[in-house]
């Protein structure tokens, strides 16, 4: 945005103008930054808690969040997962739209 003002007998006037081409780019390229983020931070947490994920997946083990904290941990865990992917996919559709204007 380009601001100009000019000074007339006491009182100032705003003029305001918007390069669409330069805002159209900078919202695609902000939103193209977001979801890579939310992309990386979901590979991150994957890593950490790979940990439950294993023990989710081994049906033989007796003993999968058996403690009360565990279980809290994991349940928190999967939330967040839950939250990241669902922000992706939300980030996914803004940016589709986006790119059809």
């Amino acid at each position: 945005m380009h601001l100009t003002k000019t000074h007339n007998s006491g009182t100032a006037i705003y003029l305001w103008e918007v390069k669409q081409d330069r805002l159209y780019k900078n919202v695609m390229r902000n939103l193209c930054t977001v979801l890579l983020n939310l992309r990386l931070r979901r590979m991150h947490e994957v890593e950490a808690g790979s940990e439950w994920m294993s023990r989710a997946k081994d049906e033989g083990q007796s003993e999968e969040n058996e403690n009360e904290e565990d279980k809290k941990r994991y349940l928190a865990f999967c939330t967040g997962l839950q939250r990241l992917d669902s922000a992706i996919l939300q980030v996914d559709e803004t940016l589709m739209i986006f790119s059809d204007l």
